[in-house]
């Protein structure tokens, strides 16, 4: 084991650090690659992060002797591993601690490892002891003749949210308020498009942009209830230029960046909250808006639920754009999934 940062940049300790950064690759060639490119860039605000790197033979029991007491504490783990197979053990570090959480892929299509979709890849597979405690599945970036219908119809009949690649290109500020809810995010390098980053396994002509992606990492980052960010995805062996290396690079960056200026402006956390109410003639109870008047943030709130509730169960984070559409009298997307979300809290 060793650190692939310089002690200049990650100064932690796994008790004192306030983020720990994970690197496991198959190449450790790929590794002195990557280091060298993070060391070009300026760390001017991170201290206090912990990183390691380990090899392809490092156990899962190893990763979640650091991974486990890390979310315990509220720790955030960022995880780039070269294989996306390796995100089981952050599925094991959660099912190990019990914890529900929301999980939201970024991807070109939904994750198809056997710990998130059974045998026929049409239905997450739920039922799988590891995934028990996933309360919600929401997908970013998913390209449509990528997904199969029948998950497509799934998905969008419940409360996860989805938002397509044409959605993010019109308007990636609306994936704020879905990063800003989810408890653990994978980012596959395969969202981007080829010509991006080409040390993918799963190359594709469409997809994001590297300033896409750079962005989408730090809106991740900076959720207050982020557990953990996952990259995952590229061939260190396909790198024969360093576009890859270097795109890698900027999404630590960027997610480094986004922890170190997080808000801490959730309703729960106690920042100055206004409140607004709107009637609707479509839904059955009044729409209740809050916004914080410190960041510009806007929530839902569920109407059913009591303040001794957890926050996942009384708040479903959205946007200015939902709250305008709601005071003309339209119900966005994602203020319908809010109302499932809800009634799904309800029965609980």
């Amino acid at each position: 084991m060793q650190n692939i940062i310089s002690e200049s940049h990650f100064t932690g300790t796994p008790d004192s650090a306030k983020l720990i950064v994970l690197f496991q690759f198959t190449h450790q060639d790929f590794a002195k690659r990557l280091d060298e490119q993070l060391r070009l860039f300026h760390w001017s605000t991170a201290s206090h992060i912990y990183s390691q790197v380990t090899s392809e033979l490092s156990s899962s029991d190893d990763l979640l002797k650091l991974i486990v007491p890390a979310i315990e504490k509220k720790i955030p783990v960022l995880f780039v591993a070269d294989q996306s197979s390796h995100l089981e053990t952050l599925l094991k570090a959660f099912r190990y601690l019990n914890h529900p959480f929301i999980y939201t892929s970024i991807s070109e299509k939904p994750d198809d490892i056997k710990y998130l979709f059974n045998i026929s890849n049409t239905i997450p597979n739920f039922e799988d002891p590891l995934l028990s405690n996933i309360m919600r599945y929401d997908a970013i970036g998913f390209q449509i003749h990528q997904m199969n219908p029948t998950l497509l119809d799934t998905l969008e009949n419940t409360s996860s949210r989805v938002y397509r690649l044409g959605q993010l290109k019109e308007n990636i500020k609306e994936t704020e308020p879905i990063l800003r809810d989810s408890h653990l995010t994978h980012l596959q390098l395969s969202v981007l498009k080829h010509s991006e980053a080409p040390a993918q396994y799963s190359p594709s002509q469409s997809g994001i942009s590297s300033e896409e992606a750079c962005q989408l990492s730090r809106y991740a980052g900076m959720s207050d209830k982020l557990q953990s960010l996952a990259i995952t995805g590229f061939n260190p062996e396909a790198d024969q230029d360093g576009r890859t290396t270097n795109v890698i690079a900027q999404l630590i960056w960027y997610a480094i960046d986004g922890f170190m200026n997080r808000r801490k402006d959730h309703p729960d956390q106690g920042p100055s909250m206004a409140h607004y109410t709107i009637e609707s003639e479509i839904l059955s109870d009044d729409l209740i808006f809050i916004k914080s008047e410190k960041t510009g943030r806007w929530w839902l709130k569920n109407p059913f639920s009591s303040e001794e509730a957890p926050d996942i169960h009384r708040f479903f984070p959205c946007s200015y754009q939902d709250y305008l559409l709601a005071c003309e009298g339209e119900i966005s997307d994602n203020l319908l999934k809010a109302q499932h979300w809800f009634s799904k809290m309800l029965l609980k």
